[in-house]
């Protein structure tokens, strides 16, 4: 008699247990149909890549082998005047392209030969152009008077020049003020182009330099 009054309560808890096992299955499966769904959306966004950077060097002055570079016994100057005519291109890879810019007031441009800082320019004289088209260019010329250039190096880019193997460096910072703050970024992007003279689309990439 007493075996036969336990059954129903025997049969009511593998009842409860039966239900507990079947809403956390059922939990369990929600879940994963929500992850599988997020999971597929990430995928279904198509990658977005950066548009591709870079520069050609339209025109030059003052880097003239017989007037500027090679010094001759009646002549006394030791510095350069150059002037670089460059065209920054960014053109975008696809239609998903990020958005990205160059240039701006507040960046720097700089030319230099071998370490040498040539020519520069920065502020309001460095237009901004951004992905926005299919590609757009940003024409800049920058300059420097009387830049003192070390005498084994006029007589190396006077060669390389002769010989249409000068490689110049184009870079382009953000100049921003002097951080104060308990946390500054270690790093910032800097543009990096090398280009010849006259050669047509030279690649562009992004360097992080530490102050």
């Amino acid at each position: 008699m007493g075996a036969t009054e336990r059954l129903p309560l025997l049969a009511r808890s593998n009842h409860r247990c039966t239900g507990r096992r079947a809403q956390h299955i059922a939990g369990a499966l929600a879940a994963l149909t929500i992850l599988g769904t997020i999971v597929y959306l990430i995928c279904s966004i198509p990658p977005c890549f950066e548009p591709e950077l870079s520069v050609t060097i339209t025109g030059t002055d003052g880097l003239d082998n017989a007037t500027d570079l090679i010094r001759h016994p009646t002549t006394t100057a030791t510095t350069l005047t150059p002037v670089f005519k460059l065209a920054f291109r960014i053109t975008k890879r696809d239609d998903c392209s990020c958005h990205s810019c160059i240039g701006g007031p507040h960046n720097k441009l700089a030319v230099s030969y071998g370490g040498a800082l040539l020519a520069d320019r920065a502020g309001s004289l460095v237009p901004e152009i951004c992905a926005d088209g299919p590609s757009q260019e940003l024409n800049v010329t920058a300059w420097a008077v009387d830049v003192g250039v070390p005498p084994f190096l006029r007589e190396q880019l006077a060669a390389e020049l002769e010989r249409g193997e000068a490689v110049f460096d184009a870079t382009m910072t953000h100049d921003e003020p002097p951080c104060h703050s308990m946390v500054c970024p270690p790093s910032q992007p800097v543009l990096v182009c090398k280009a010849k003279i006259g050669e047509g689309l030279c690649p562009c990439t992004y360097e992080s330099r530490y102050s």
